[in-house]
């Protein structure tokens, strides 16, 4: 039986006034595209690199990915590191506080659905 979609993952950390990241389909071993959007109370200067960690299992290889966004504040590609689970994108242009930024980029799903574990 197929897991349920969880809802879009939000987490912000100091400086973010939102973040949150969800995906176009949980189905195992799929092509899937994640879609980030955040907002910050500080400007995030050009030459910055924003973070995502905790992507474990996708078996997309190491490497420059492609990144679709409106405007021109965040690059067009990213470095995926497949090992750590982390997509590193660099800030081009300083972005602006307050101002909701979203991109989206592709991984391949894991092959094994994320199953929440097993109540006794």
């Amino acid at each position: 039986t197929p897991c349920p979609p969880p809802p879009p993952s939000r987490q912000a950390t100091e400086g973010f006034m939102e973040a949150s990241i969800a995906p176009s389909t949980r189905l195992p071993g799929a092509p899937n595209t994640l879609s980030v959007s955040f907002s910050t109370t500080v400007a995030i200067p050009a030459g910055s690199a924003l973070l995502l960690t905790s992507l474990q299992g996708s078996p997309s290889p190491d490497g420059d990915i492609e990144v679709s966004h409106e405007g021109g504040s965040l690059a067009p590609t990213a470095k995926w590191l497949q090992t750590g689970g982390v997509l590193e994108l660099q800030v081009v242009v300083d972005t602006n506080p307050g101002t909701l930024y979203t991109f989206s980029f592709p991984l391949i799903n894991p092959p094994q659905p994320p199953h929440p574990p097993s109540k006794p």
